[in-house]
């Protein structure tokens, strides 16, 4: 996706317009003899760079020696040149233009010059051998919703001499590699049929082995996927294993895995927060909360700030950040901020007493600056540029999903920047008039239902991050695991409505959508998927039904919910019209039969709820732990029938989510499907039921297969759209 998109988006229309162009031309009766020649030609082409430069052993003696890590050493990338897999192997040398042809010439290389594309190399021990070459390739999204992607490259050596380059360039695990592959015939959005060969279809080699940075790298596939029709496609990613095994004839067969830049994530730390938080030891909290990570630094500073009555609990976090490290100017990279808070007591049990309260200073920030501090601070950066390697998308305008009696069922984890309407207008924070400034700040930056403007407690996040040191037990953090654990903290605190998650956009960079919100602002395209004109080779549908909503489909198999919790909307709109003969209606107990019995339950559990948001927000404000703990179950189960309340009042009832029902189409190679996009399929090709429905793109797997063609599959998931 691009920054711009957000999940549910209609898939690019310069993509379709290549679809349609393909069809058209394949139909068409009036090709000319050349074209016909083209199309019967075409095969696939794949390509493999290494970005190791080799250096001296002085320039690594150099780089060893260099305990603080201030040495750049450049090497030289002439050994990475020259063993370009593609076609067999080829050499910058004398193809300037890269052409097919010149990586497979039929000539013999002169013992004396082993350089050049040479179909044969002379190896003194075995006499002559064949070039390397790539044997395999497939490239397939990994993740529940394809954030990254990984790609597995067999080839194959015949000498010692070509093992050993190998090594040197491709058989190094977290140094990066560009892999690139396409159609030799491309069919434009115009109609026309040009072959591969009469344009640059890949990187120039100038500016790959060039100094550069990766987003330069990503920003070029970008601009080569349009140019060339979506008919090329790349991945610029890390090595993460490779192997290796001796053949009977001399030879080697190797392979190497890569996945896209998106892996960095498992491994980033929170970094060394002595770099940046230099004020006096004065200043610091003597348990040295900050030393554990940047986020706690910034937080002690932003807890620090006393809320006062003249400050309304309200207070500029930036500055907050300045004040606090007097002598520190790293504050100055953070986007402006407003923090929102005041003293609250945790009380460990149902009942606040002086010797079971710990004190805190409660503060909200919104979600982009917990995103800010990782793009500014913990992120990997280029030391030459400063260009910002694998960060997450700052302005963010994906919406969550949410409704007017919407509401956050664990205050002390994250606030809905808005004020409820209706019976749970008075489940929010009232101290200072807090919930109504924040709302107030969301509203200025974009709107409430923002993502990024979700309210985020500091305490919340400290324990997110202290819970996953606990349990690592080693030095440093994986930042995904903090980030994810904060989404899903949201997702629960906004009682199962919402699926926050991270995803991938075009360029490598990370943004956070909501899976439950598809874009509905836009028509998806429709995608015809039979014909003679049509380039799909292959349609499947499965049910992919995971352990965690087995359960929904034995309550929703047909039409009852009665109070079970989970939002089961989509499996009843899936089965519509269908019933069990032998058990008609599904109910959770007999008990929910008994009106009276769960009218007096409800009232219970909402006096309980207002009790727990009373001391909340009394002047000795308390947090209850236990029975905000004991209620949760209960506060996910109201907050999704008021959802289902809310649906069944629409005009036009838009049942939000996917269903796990996966539809799977291969196709004539392509690229400019991404995942998280959607699009339709022309009616009378699948049951009627399905025209209801638009899909989702889930994955995305592209393969050379053994007909020397590349070919795409989609994978997607249904969600309604009528």
């Amino acid at each position: 996706m691009k920054s711009n998109e957000t999940f549910g988006s209609p898939v690019s229309k310069d993509v379709v317009k290549v679809i349609e162009a393909r069809e058209a031309f394949y139909k068409s009766n009036t090709k000319t003899p050349r074209e016909h020649s083209l199309i019967n030609s075409n095969t696939a082409w794949v390509k493999l760079r290494s970005s190791v430069n080799e250096i001296s052993p002085a320039e690594q003696k150099a780089f060893f020696d260099d305990i603080n890590g201030n040495k750049i050493v450049g090497g030289e990338s002439g050994k990475a040149k020259n063993f370009i897999l593609f076609n067999g192997t080829i050499a910058t040398k004398g193809s300037p233009g890269e052409k097919y042809s010149e990586s497979l010439a039929a000539g013999v290389a002169p013992i004396e010059d082993k350089e050049g594309p040479y179909a044969y190399n002379f190896d003194a021990r075995l006499g002559y051998r064949p070039m390397p070459g790539i044997t395999n390739f497939k490239v397939a999204s990994k993740n529940t919703y394809g954030t990254l992607q990984q790609a597995e490259v067999d080839f194959v050596v015949w000498t010692l001499e070509d093992l050993e380059a190998a090594e040197l360039l491709y058989f190094r695990p977290g140094y990066t590699c560009l892999l690139e592959w396409g159609h030799s015939v491309i069919v434009d959005n115009a109609g026309g049929c040009t072959d591969a060969l009469s344009q640059s279809f890949t990187i120039p080699n100038d500016v790959f082995f060039e100094p550069s940075t990766p987003q330069a790298i990503e920003d070029r596939i970008a601009d080569q996927r349009r140019n060339l029709s979506y008919s090329y496609d790349a991945l610029f990613g890390f090595v993460t294993n490779f192997n290796w095994s001796y053949r009977s004839d001399g030879g080697y067969d190797c392979s190497i895995r890569l996945i896209s830049r998106g892996y960095v994530l498992d491994s980033i730390k929170t970094g060394n927060t002595e770099d940046i938080t230099d004020t006096s030891e004065e200043a610091i909290e003597k348990t040295k909360e900050h030393r554990k990570s940047i986020w706690h630094a910034i937080f002690q500073a932003i807890e620090k700030e006393r809320t006062t009555p003249k400050k309304g609990g309200e207070m500029d976090g930036k500055a907050a950040v300045k004040k606090f490290y007097k002598d520190s100017s790293f504050a100055n990279n953070l986007a402006p901020f407003k923090a929102f808070g005041y003293e609250l007591d945790i009380a460990d049990g149902k009942y606040a007493l002086f010797f079971n309260e710990t004190e805190i200073q409660l503060r909200y920030v919104p979600l982009y600056t917990i995103i800010d501090i990782f793009n500014n601070f913990v992120a990997l950066k280029d030391p030459d540029s400063g260009a910002i390697f694998s960060k997450f998308v700052l302005d963010n305008k994906n919406e969550y999903l949410t409704f007017p009696s919407h509401f956050s069922i664990d205050p002390l984890v994250a606030i809905i920047p808005r004020i409820p309407s209706g019976e749970t207008s008075d489940y929010i924070i009232k101290r200072s008039e807090l919930h109504s400034k924040m709302a107030s700040f969301a509203n200025s930056k974009g709107g409430s239902k923002r993502i990024h403007n979700i309210m985020v407690s500091t305490e919340f996040v400290k324990k997110q991050i202290d819970d996953v040191i606990d349990a690592a037990g080693q030095d440093g953090i994986g930042v995904l695991d903090v980030l994810q654990g904060i989404l899903e903290g949201i997702n629960l605190a906004f009682g199962g409505v919402n699926e926050l998650d991270i995803a991938t956009v075009e360029g490598g960079d990370h943004i956070i959508v909501d899976r439950k919100n598809p874009d509905a602002r836009q028509t998806p395209p429709t995608l015809n998927l039979t014909g003679l004109s049509n380039t799909v080779v292959d349609i499947g549908l499965s049910s992919k039904i995971s352990s965690q909503i087995a359960s929904q489909i034995s309550i929703a198999a047909q039409g009852s919910t009665g109070n079970y919790k989970d939002n089961v909307a989509t499996i009843l709109k899936w089965n519509s019209g269908a019933i069990d003969r032998h058990m008609k209606l599904k109910r959770g107990s007999k008990e929910s039969k008994n009106s009276s019995k769960n009218n007096e339950r409800f009232e219970a559990f909402i006096e309980d709820l207002k009790e727990v948001f009373d001391d909340f927000n009394e002047r000795d404000a308390d947090y209850l732990s236990d029975t905000w703990s004991e209620l949760k179950s209960a506060n996910t189960a109201y907050i999704k029938r008021l959802y289902r309340e809310h649906n069944a009042g629409k005009s036009k009832k838009i049942i939000e989510g996917v269903v796990p029902v996966e539809l799977s189409i291969k196709l004539l190679g392509i690229t400019g499907f991404k995942v998280g996009l959607s699009f339709k399929i022309r009616k009378g090709i699948l049951p009627s039921k399905y025209d209801s429905f638009g899909y989702i793109i889930t994955g995305l797997e592209n393969e050379i297969g053994t007909d020397n063609r590349w070919y795409t599959t989609i994978k997607t998931q249904f969600y309604n759209i009528s």
